[in-house]
Parts: structure tokens; sequence; C-alpha cells
């Protein structure tokens, strides 16, 4: 599901609540959940530990925003390229040169 197919979920859901419901926090957390979609996301990086787990050599991946681990902990040969955002904060990683891609 895209953001724009979100909003507008999201906007079907308020003329629902609207219509049955009519409870003012259900409309201003619906509200407010559409601003937080539309927020433009804040630009981010992974920072990279190295690390040793059972004699593998791995890299955690860390947001500089919220210090959120991204995912799972990586080997260093994992050609898995990481996460377009951070799944806590959203922060947008796509033009980080760490991503692999």
């Amino acid at each position: 599901m895209t953001t724009e197919e979100a909003i507008k979920l999201l906007k079907v859901v308020i003329f629902m609540v609207e219509e049955q419901y009519a409870t003012e926090e259900i409309e201003e957390a619906l509200q407010m959940a559409i601003k937080a979609l539309q927020a433009e996301p804040k630009p981010g990086k992974w920072i990279i530990k190295h690390g040793n787990y059972c004699g593998v050599l791995i890299k955690e991946y860390f947001c500089d925003q919220c210090g959120e681990r991204g995912g799972l902990s990586r080997m260093l040969y994992d050609p898995e390229p990481l996460p377009n955002f951070c799944s806590n904060c959203g922060a947008d990683m796509r033009d980080d040169d760490e991503r692999g891609e």
C-alpha cells in the first residue's frame, strides 16, 4: 500500500466514523494519522557497528535518527539491501551510501 492509498483509505474511514460513531477523539486520531503520513520523512543514514556472533563476523545497522536497529544483523557477505526507511521513526534512508544497492 502506498502512502497516498493509506491517506485515501483513512479519509474514507473518517467519513464512516462521522456517519456511525461521531466521536471527536476517533476523528482527531485519524486526522493525526493522515498528517503523519503526509509529513516529509527526515533523511537518515545507517550507522554500522561490526561485531562477532558465535564466531561469525556481522554488521549491525542502526538508524542515526532514533538509534533503532535496521532489521536483523547481517553477515559481512550478505547481499540483501537495507530497508528504504527506518521501521521505527520513518527516516528516509534511500540516499545512504551504505545501502549496498
